[in-house]
């Protein structure tokens, strides 16, 4: 008797079937008796999900729910809970296709052509929480407890109509969504704090209910923190200081713009302190619904040292993934797609880009008085102004709003717009090109792009600005070797109607790809970009009136040398019929002081005082005459308030009542504030002045000894000198800024984002044009000086020389060398200097004038004055000049740029003597005594020309006596002028800037647009602007650049040490407005040598010794973190410019972080940046990811690895030690089998299962079945490879579908099952079969008739497509012109009218390792609920089918199958037998379980070679009959059509042996078995073909069967349900002889 423990074997030819196997079964099962083969049980009928739903995933979980995801036929999605323990289906979550409540977009679009796989996991508080993903959306996970609270239309119970996030279905992303970013606005600085000086900055994420947190997804501008209180004065004590000062302040931010979706809102603030960034993580604040939240950060609340990397750098995100795990409480994710590209660039090609200023004024005023110079207002107080009308104003600085940092004039930027994806992430920045070149005003085209010196039509270019009566630079062309074009020099930005200059690079230019066309909104232009060269923005210079940095100069300071006599006067109380409405000032209406005649000029007081108003008395008008004769009608008239300046002033008093008046003089002995509104005014005698209650102050009744008074005058005078009033200096300046035009964003585009910012490449050093700005002091030559002596002592060396003096004092005349004071190159990064080797130019861009000042002197008490001891005298000059008049040059008239002399461009160190004749200074430079500067030389001939009267020092001045003892202003006499000083930019000539652009650092200017506004920039479908209104598409203006706009204060000195020569010391102190991109208000002091102005008084540094170097790299001390245009904390990445974009990584691996199981937080969506594993690419994409035996595989399409890490060590005593480090991510995975080509690789992603015996998975491109245990095993090989081969391949690839297409979902792909009850594996195929209309599609040929539909494979679609081309018109109605469009059409997967469905299923014992059977279900979905296992019927019937019915045995989806099983008798193989019966040995059981008396099988059929019997019923002793414990069958006869094969002519033959002779007759034919195959194979089915049976052939010609072999199948119909369990066989036969 044969037992079959060898499983189903089809790979041997029947003479050779392996013993114990068997050749053929169907629905059976081998292991549910023990040494039995047994009929399956069948399918039972649940609950279901649904109609029309079509399951596309399912997540099995471990407790009784299994996770169901579906479609409906509406593409209506949703994600449902089967309890298995109740039977009971539940939605927890449906949306509609295309949904979107209140414009937000509540489509989880789930799609049948994108199967579902995921994983789950439970969370600390029992949570469960599931991870899916399609490849087609945005891995997603949802927590289902806390959704199975919540309306199965709404997620977590928030109503997506009334969520302010337009990507609402976003929020169930793997990678957390942020939906609308929080915008940041600057509040104020607020004391009582703790913070130390620096500069912060807010960062803010959101949190939800299960802590899972975004990116930091919004940020804000740099807050500068400086020592001194927010309202000091004067506000040149509002300045920095050192590093990490305590400074006692806090930050207030608000942030708007919420979505309320989230529970919390988690700030980080960045301290940048010193060059060193920390983080400081502050508590969660809750968002409860509001629109807006206040953050304050004071190091006083709660907060918890965090890194700077938390904020700054990004979780990653992709777009979709193929296949997900987890191993190790770590989510991984396989073959990612994802780009930061929106495809915008050929967008932001049309963006133009204007500049516009904001007026700062007035900017920064400067008192100057001798109290202020001398002692920084030690004996009077300072003015009240304000600091926000410059760069210490915080708004200016930290506001996104109100922030004022500008742009260098004639300096080239280059900018970006990126996008704020949808998920709070931020897009590729898109470069913005500068403008194209314009025609000048004659016609000239390009006339830009001239070269300087090549065309004499060049000086008449703008005629208003440039050198027509000068001819062309012909110095400029020398300096660039002819390589200069006009506009690296000239300004033509008057001309541009976007006030900008071109600017182009030489050598780099755009690619030639479609990126850099040219869109108007969905217009493409008929100008390219593509193989141009690259343009980014000039700005304009100071030459542009409209664009210049200074606008204005206040010149009302008095600068008499006479003293000075300001007459005040105060006025109250009601001269028109008590109406209240006499106010005390010039301004408003009613009756006011210019009916008095007193106003800010008093031309009005020569006559008439009344005028016109007749309620004055006469005698009060006689009064008010006596003091115009008294006072003068000329004077300086001023209003003030009385106040302490008012004691001991002599003082008139008129004052009148109803119709009387009256006079007093009277000397103020105190005055005294009652109240806001109410002042007491005593005096040394004469009445007691009071003035009682009212608003304005005085507007009440006055009490006197003439009795009460309703009106009046206080009238006094002060004399001074000009230096002792509070003179003010200060100027009218403009912040250069932008604004962006033509900013289009299409639809598709801006479906995906929800605003934008806008950036700027940081202008590093080598970004820069501008090196720096200052004005030039000319250097005078010392000639023939001896350093061997000095003053009169000593014979000197008699080695005289002429030296370039560094000078203390200024100097007119040629500027062929000159010493150069900018902060940024003298203010060192780390004391290290930046490069001068750049530098090749300077500009003139001011003439400057200067209020000057003969400082005091200053006694060096610890110096003798006697040259043996030391080379110094006590006494000094000193002098301090500010500048007061900014005149931009007359450019018709002269040059204003200025070559500098090859290598003459070094710093000069202080108190030191240079050596300059090696670079080109033919001198050596004194500078002893000197401040440390930078050195220029520049052309002779060529060189600026400083025109002024010599400023002199007169005498040192001597100690604190006489005329020194304050400062003296320097009146010109007449015919002379003041100093006047040429404000240079330094400059380097430059072809190419900002190489390559895409490779920059960028740096946020502040401006984002963000919400509603958004629209303002949008297209609709067809192009047209979402919002039609003026100025659509145009931002506001946008500073947030690099630079200020600063007052420098600086010394220069010298002390001339030798032979001949007075050594004092002669000090000069400037102080002058310039652009920098250092904050210079905030230098700070730490010790006498770092001493600067206006930080400390004028007479403080003039005081100090020439040889003390306050420009000394060490001494300059400044915090660069307030600079603020370094890099930004958190840029996005330029568009790459030369490499594709990379979207998709089919070999990538990325992990997240490792889940605490004691933690609520969800780490399964925290995915840090870097924490991924690329495979490599020649063994093809990534398709599948499974965890075994705490390993992680990565199947790929040629080859399957297993990463490292976790490796065991035997031991010695028989015990395990795992060594490594743990992180499999830590070494390259190794490839299972390595082979040159790769084995054991997958493109069947729904085949690959993980079992409690290893991975099943199939190779379709290879025809392979394998399982993964210790190592690869090919399991096809047990019997099944060959079978495999025939039966693995799609029918459709033959019509062109690759064999890639893995959709067992709409009908065409693999997948596999693990039956835990019968310890089994179940591979299923499902194929579609193309009908004849499917058919004669594809077989079209297009011929003439171009508009007959033809049937193709489509990549793009990945779908079969129907297509044709048809002749459409083109230019209208009555065109008879045509043209060709192709018109296509997808075909459904699921369309009838071209597929039938087809397939089949194989099963596998793992335990026994064999191949067990066929199965008559196919599937397009199985899952699992514990140890039952669930199918779905292809015919998408929405029932939830439970498989290993026992009672319902073969009857699979309510349709009953018969159990069939084959075996080969073969013993003797070598021998021909025949074979009259055989007999098998069963148990069967009934539907109650109780052992019968039956032989099972209904049927049977028999067959060989040649012969088979039909199929025959078993009838009980017919032909069948029970003998002993096995039923016996007989009575089988050969059915096989017989028919007539032709042969011979046949007469006879010697057969080839000599002398033999055999007789014979003639034959043509004999009687064979027909040729007709014997059996119709489909796939898994195996039929007899009918063809093949004679069912009526004649008893005489039915014969016995003999072969070697005979093969012997058994049917059972499975109609009455009974178990069947078949344990062996045997066949009865002899030798055959004949």
């Amino acid at each position: 008797m044969a037992k079959f423990v060898k499983g189903l074997n089809k790979d041997a030819g029947h003479v050779d079937q392996p013993e114990g196997s068997y050749r053929y079964a169907k629905n059976i099962l081998s292991n549910e008796t023990a040494g039995a083969i047994s009929n399956e049980p069948g399918t039972t009928q649940k609950d279901n999900i649904g109609g029309g739903n079509k399951v596309i995933g399912t997540i099995e979980t471990t407790t009784d729910l299994v996770i169901i995801f579906a479609v409906d036929n509406n593409g209506a999605s949703k994600i449902l809970e089967y309890d298995v323990s109740t039977d009971n289906v539940t939605t927890i979550l449906q949306t509609t296709a295309g949904a979107v409540p209140g414009g937000n977009d509540f489509d989880l679009k789930f799609n049948i052509n994108y199967p579902i796989e995921g994983t789950y996991k439970i969370d600390p508080d029992g949570n469960l929480i599931v991870y899916w993903t399609d490849n087609n959306n945005p891995p997603r996970s949802l927590n289902v407890t806390r959704q199975q609270t919540s309306p199965n239309n709404q997620i977590y119970g928030v109503n997506p109509a009334a969520s302010p996030n337009k990507n609402y279905i976003d929020r169930l992303n793997l990678f957390p969504h942020a939906g609308p970013v929080p915008s940041i606005t600057f509040s104020e600085i607020a004391e009582g704090g703790a913070l130390k000086s620096g500069v912060y900055y807010l960062f803010l994420a959101y949190v939800d209910q299960n802590f899972t947190q975004t990116n930091y997804v919004s940020y804000s501008l740099g807050v500068p923190i400086v020592e001194d209180t927010e309202s000091v004065l004067p506000i040149e004590r509002y300045d920095g200081a050192p590093a990490d000062t305590q400074t006692g302040k806090s930050i207030v931010w608000e942030a708007s713009n919420l979505n309320t979706d989230y529970e919390y809102l988690r700030p980080i603030v960045v301290a940048r302190v010193g060059g060193v960034e920390r983080a400081y993580k502050l508590n969660d604040l809750d968002i409860a619904g509001a629109a807006s939240r206040t953050i304050v950060f004071s190091l006083l609340e709660g907060y918890e040292e965090s890194s700077v990397e938390e904020a700054i750098i990004d979780t990653v995100a992709y777009d979709t993934a193929k296949t997900i795990t987890q191993l190790d409480s770590i989510l991984y994710l396989g073959n990612l797609s994802g780009s930061k590209d929106i495809g915008y660039q050929k967008h932001a090609n049309f963006i133009k880009l204007e500049t516009v200023t904001s007026e700062l004024d007035p900017f920064d005023p400067y008192d100057i008085s001798s109290d202020n110079l001398m002692f920084g207002f030690q004996e009077t107080n300072p003015p009240v102004v304000s600091k926000e009308e410059g760069y210490r104003g915080i708004n200016n600085l930290a506001s996104s709003a109100l922030n004022r940092k500008g742009y260098m004039r004639d300096e080239v930027y280059a900018f970006y717009i990126a996008f704020i994806l949808n998920d709070g992430s931020m897009s590729y920045a898109y470069h913005i090109p500068g403008r194209d070149t314009i025609n000048d005003n004659n016609g000239v085209a390009k006339a830009e792009v001239l070269k300087v010196g090549d065309d004499a039509v060049l000086p008449a270019l703008v005629p208003e600005r440039q050198n027509i009566t000068i001819g062309i630079d012909q110095g400029i062309h020398n300096l660039t070797g002819g390589a200069a074009k006009a506009f690296h020099f000239y300004d033509f930005s008057a001309a541009s109607i976007y006030q900008t200059n071109f600017w182009e690079n030489q050598n780099e230019l755009y690619p030639n790809t479609s990126d850099y066309d040219v869109y108007d909104g969905l217009a493409l232009e008929p100008t390219s970009l593509q193989g141009a060269n690259v343009r980014h923005h000039r700005m304009p210079t100071n030459a542009n009136p409209d664009r210049k940095t200074i606008t204005g100069s206040n010149e009302e300071l008095n600068t008499s040398t006479d003293p000075q006599t300001i007459t005040y006067y105060f006025a109250f109380g009601d001269p028109d019929d008590n109406d209240n409405d006499w106010l005390t000032n010039t301004a408003g209406g009613g009756d006011t002081l210019d009916n008095l005649g007193i106003s800010g000029v008093t031309s009005e007081l020569t006559g008439g005082i009344n005028n016109g108003n007749t309620s004055f008395p006469a005698g009060f008008n006689n009064a008010c005459e006596d003091i115009v004769a008294a006072y003068g009608n000329t004077g300086t008239w001023q209003y003030q308030y009385p106040n302490a300046s008012l004691i001991d002033q002599n003082v008139q008093f008129l004052w009148g009542k109803g119709t009387s008046s009256g006079a007093a003089d009277a000397v103020i002995t105190s005055v005294t504030n009652i109240g806001d509104a109410e002042v007491e005014i005593n005096q040394q005698d004469g009445p007691n002045l009071f003035l009682g209650a009212g608003n304005p102050p005085g507007q009440g009744p006055l009490n006197s000894n003439p009795g009460q008074v309703r009106y009046g005058i206080v009238i006094w005078q002060e004399t001074t000198n000009a230096v002792d009033q509070n003179g003010e200096v200060s100027q009218t300046v403009e912040a250069l800024g932008i604004k962006l035009s033509d900013i289009k964003i299409p639809k598709p585009i801006a479906d995906k984002v929800q605003g934008f910012r806008i950036y700027y490449a940081e202008r590093n050093h080598n970004n820069r044009r501008i090196l720096g700005q200052d004005v030039i002091k000319s250097m005078p030559i010392f000639e023939d000086k001896d350093l061997g002596g000095c003053g009169d002592v000593g014979a000197g060396t008699n080695a005289s020389e002429d030296f370039l003096l560094a000078p203390g004092a200024l100097h007119r005349g040629p500027t062929t060398e000159a010493v150069f004071h900018d902060f940024y190159l003298l203010n060192a990064d780390g004391g290290q200097r930046k490069s001068l080797v750049p530098a090749t130019h300077s500009t003139l861009e001011y003439v400057t004038d200067f209020y000057s000042f003969r400082g005091p002197g200053h006694n060096y008490e610890d110096v003798t004055g006697n040259p043996e001891d030391e080379c110094q005298l006590p006494d000094s000059f000193s002098a301090f000049h500010i500048g007061k008049l900014y005149t931009t040059p007359l450019l018709n008239t002269q040059f204003i740029h200025y070559p500098l002399r090859e290598k003459c461009k070094t710093y000069l160190n202080g108190d030191s003597i240079y050596d300059g004749r090696g670079i080109g200074f033919g001198k050596r430079v004194y500078n002893l005594g000197g401040e440390s500067s930078i050195l220029l030389g520049y052309n002779v001939g060529r060189e600026p020309n400083q025109t002024f009267t010599d400023f002199t020092f007169n005498a040192p001045w001597h100690g604190l006596a006489g005329p020194g003892s304050g400062f003296e202003y320097n009146l010109p006499a007449e015919g002379q002028t003041d100093v006047k000083l040429q404000l240079h930019n330094l400059q380097a000539f430059k072809t190419d800037m900002y190489l390559s652009y895409d490779t920059q650092e960028l740096v946020w200017t502040g401006f984002e647009v963000v919400g509603n506004d958004l629209v303002n920039y949008t297209l609709e479908e067809d192009g047209t602007s979402t919002v039609a209104a003026p100025g659509a598409h145009t931002t506001g203006d946008i500073y947030g650049g690099d630079t200020f706009i600063c007052r420098h204060g600086y010394r220069m000195s010298h002390r001339p040490e030798f032979q001949g020569a007075q050594p004092y010391d002669y000090k000069s102190l400037l102080y002058v407005i310039c652009e920098s991109t250092d904050n210079i208000n905030f230098r700070h002091e730490e010790t006498i040598d770092s001493t600067y102005f206006p930080g400390s008084p004028a007479k403080k540094l003039l005081d100090l010794k020439a040889n003390i170097d306050l420009t000394d790299v060490d001494n300059m001390k400044y915090n660069k973190d307030y600079s603020l245009g370094v890099a930004d904390v958190k840029p996005p990445v330029p568009y790459p410019l030369r490499e594709s974009d990379p979207t998709v990584f089919e070999t990538r691996v990325q992990r997240s972080a490792k889940a605490d199981n004691t933690s609520l937080i969800d780490n399964y969506r925290v995915h840090l940046a870097l924490q991924f594993k690329d495979l490599p690419r020649d063994r093809g994409s990534l398709w599948k990811l499974v965890s075994l035996s705490n390993l992680l595989y990565l199947h790929t399409e040629d080859s399957l690895f297993r990463t490292k890490g976790k490796q065991s060590l035997q031991l010695s005593d028989g015990t395990e030690s795992f060594v490594g480090s743990g992180d499999i991510f830590t070494q390259d995975p190794d490839e299972i089998i390595q082979t040159k080509f790769g084995y054991g690789g997958t493109q069947s992603q729904w085949v690959s299962i993980v079992t409690k015996h290893g991975y099943f998975c199939m190779d379709y491109r290879n025809r392979k079945v394998f399982l993964m245990k210790d190592q690869l095993y090919d399991i096809g090989k047990q019997g099944m490879e060959s079978w495999f081969q025939d039966n693995i391949p799609f029918t459709l690839e033959q019509y062109g579908m690759p064999g890639s297409v893995d959709n067992p979902i709409v009908g065409v792909g693999f997948h596999a099952t693990y039956d835990e009850k019968y310890d089994r594996l179940l591979l299923t195929k499902r194929d579609l079969i193309p009908t004849q209309a499917f058919i004669d599609l594809f077989l079209v040929t297009i011929t003439d008739n171009i508009e007959d539909w033809k049937i193709v494979w489509s990549d793009e679609y990945n779908s079969f497509v129907k297509t044709r081309q048809v002749s459409e018109q083109v230019g209208g109605h009555g065109s008879d012109t045509f043209t060709l469009i192709t018109e296509t059409e997808v075909i459904d997967w699921t369309a009838d009218s071209y597929f039938t469905t087809t397939g089949w299923t194989v099963s596998y014992d793992v335990e026994m390792n064999v191949w067990v059977s066929f199965h008559d279900y196919v599937p397009y979905k199985y899952s699992r609920a514990k140890d039952t296992m669930v199918s779905f019927a292809p015919s998408y019937s929405p029932i939830i089918w439970w498989h290993n019915a026992e009672l319902n045995r073969g009857r699979f989806y309510n349709v009953d199958y018969p159990t069939e099983f084959e075996f080969v008798y073969n013993a003797g193989k070598d021998l021909d037998k025949v074979f009259y019966s055989f007999n098998y040995m069963v148990d069967v059981f009934n539907d109650a379980g109780a052992l019968i008396h039956d032989h099972g099988f209904d049927s049977f059929y028999v067959y060989n070679t040649h012969q088979i019997s039909g199929e025959r019923e078993i009838e009980y002793m017919i032909n069948t009959r029970r003998v002993g414990n096995e039923w016996k069958i007989n009575k089988f006869r050969d059915l096989a059509l017989l028919q007539q094969t032709p042969v011979g002519p046949f007469a006879g033959s010697n057969f080839g042996v000599p002398g033999a002779s055999v007789a014979g007759t003639n034959l043509t034919s004999v009687e064979t078995t027909t040729t007709n195959t014997m059996f119709s194979v489909t796939g898994m089915n195996e039929t007899i073909n009918p063809l093949f049976i004679n069912l009526a052939k004649s008893w005489d010609k039915q014969r016995k069967f003999s072969d070697k072999w005979l093969g012997i199948r058994l049917k059972y119909s499975n109609s009455n349900k009974k178990l069947i369990n078949l344990y062996s066989t045997d066949v009865a036969a002899k030798k055959f002889y004949r």
